[in-house]
């Protein structure tokens, strides 16, 4: 679906002031804003496309001064300093589930974005003071913005798709959660925890391997039987709409299949495609890492799409010590891989 909606950069923050403010923006752009938050909740996947008004070779995508709220210059700097928060420029798009995660994570106050300094031409909003947008903001993911689905629901699909994987036939995983099992699983055997959660299929995935060594899995493009549970899957679509790791879990898929020699659609018995995925990924630091060190052609990767698996941070080096755990036992699933 190419559906591209052009936003002011300090829409995003008008989002967070209205929820925190609890009824509409009694501003010229009100509803603009009101139109907006029911855009982005009813199609979090779409992308939002964040133009501003400089002088400079940017200009061609000035969309004008219509929305803009309090004077002239502080409206181009607030924008300009909300884009270069974010890493991005003038006439970039991202999609809105993105967007307003990665808003709420890199802005936590609207002083100096969008309160008044002297003189007219720095004229501010008049809710910069309110603290509508710190309360909003304190939610994390952006979740004041957008809802995710309830408790409820979730523990019903978890139930569900738990049950469906006890007894299916053929598991459909997505390359790059063979390496997500392998360090869950590790890190169940170092904690004595391995249990199901709520938050994905991991678990289950391996049980059902473990009991039946033979299965076939087949290697599937995008989200798998891992993700309805995730507070962050959109059934309509079969879509991640989590902060991000769209890009980067694509990538990593990818990688997975380069290095086994494999493509999607492909499918081999659990304990081989273990014994295969062990044999041809020693570690997971290359395809995980992504920001922690400079890539191949050394540019650091530093964006939000870009952040590596936070079991590999400099903090915490546990992932590579239950990958290494999980490739030993070649998962439980049949004959071990020594390292």
């Amino acid at each position: 679906m190419k559906n591209t909606k052009s936003i002011r950069p300090f829409h995003l923050l008008c989002l967070f002031c209205r929820i925190g403010r609890g009824t509409p923006l009694e501003l010229r752009h009100g509803k603009t804003i009101e139109e907006l938050l029911t855009y982005v909740r009813e199609h979090p996947e779409a992308m939002l496309e964040l133009n501003c008004n400089c002088a400079n070779v940017y200009s061609v995508q000035n969309p004008g001064p219509g929305d803009d709220v309090g004077g002239p210059l502080l409206n181009k700097r607030r924008d300009l300093r909300i884009l270069r928060f974010l890493g991005m420029t003038p006439g970039q798009a991202k999609p809105a589930s993105d967007l307003i995660e990665q808003t709420v994570d890199v802005i936590k106050t609207t002083e100096g974005l969008c309160s008044s300094g002297v003189g007219s031409e720095w004229q501010g909003c008049p809710y910069a003071d309110k603290g509508y947008f710190e309360k909003s903001c304190k939610v994390p993911y952006g979740i004041s913005v957008l809802p995710r689905p309830s408790e409820a629901s979730r523990l019903e699909i978890k139930r569900c798709t738990s049950e469906s994987m006890e007894c299916c036939d053929k598991l459909r995983i997505r390359p790059h959660h063979l390496l997500c099992m392998s360090c869950f699983y590790g890190r169940g055997i170092i904690n004595d925890n391995l249990k199901p959660i709520q938050e994905d299929n991991l678990f289950e995935a391996i049980h059902r391997m473990q009991e039946n060594p033979g299965i076939p899995v087949q290697l599937v493009e995008g989200c798998c039987m891992i993700c309805p549970p995730c507070s962050r899957y959109k059934t309509e679509g079969n879509l991640c709409l989590g902060g991000g790791m769209a890009l980067r879990d694509e990538l990593k898929d990818l990688e997975v299949l380069h290095r086994l020699g494999m493509s999607y659609g492909e499918e081999h018995p659990a304990r081989e495609l273990l014994q295969k995925l062990y044999s041809s990924i020693p570690n997971v630091h290359a395809i995980c890492s992504f920001g922690m060190d400079a890539d191949t052609n050394g540019t650091p990767c530093i964006t939000n799409e870009w952040r590596p698996c936070g079991s590999l941070s400099e903090r915490q080096q546990s992932g590579e010590a239950a990958y290494r755990i999980a490739r030993l036992h070649n998962l439980g699933v049949g004959t071990s891989q020594e390292p």
